[in-house]
């Protein structure tokens, strides 16, 4: 497996109910295993008030990817058969490493 060890900054809110507090979530990828199609990393929630972190919560997480490929592959074997697929919910086209989505019907 291998690991990139970066943190990445997703995503700042402001506290509903504390203006004053700001929620930062981080995600650190810590290791991918393109045999399997697996990786694991970590969100990290940090909670900024006057630009210092007060506390910080980190949750691990993993997961599998598939190729559409893959993806068609199953939807097939459970009976359905593929419309249209896109690469955004604005209906772009797919495109490498990106977003899949896939409209089905069932046969």
């Amino acid at each position: 497996m291998q690991d990139d060890g970066q943190e990445r900054h997703e995503i700042s809110w402001t506290d509903e109910h504390d203006s004053s507090l700001t929620i930062e979530r981080y995600y650190k990828r810590t290791a991918i295993d393109t045999s399997t199609q697996v990786f694991e990393g970590e969100y990290i929630f940090r909670f900024v008030r006057g630009g210092r972190c007060m506390n910080e919560i980190r949750s691990a997480h993993k997961m599998s990817w598939y190729e559409f490929e893959q993806i068609q592959a199953l939807l097939e074997h459970a009976g359905f058969e593929i419309e249209d697929s896109f690469g955004t919910f604005d209906k772009e086209p797919l495109s490498s490493g990106g977003d899949i989505i896939i409209l089905a019907k069932k046969l």
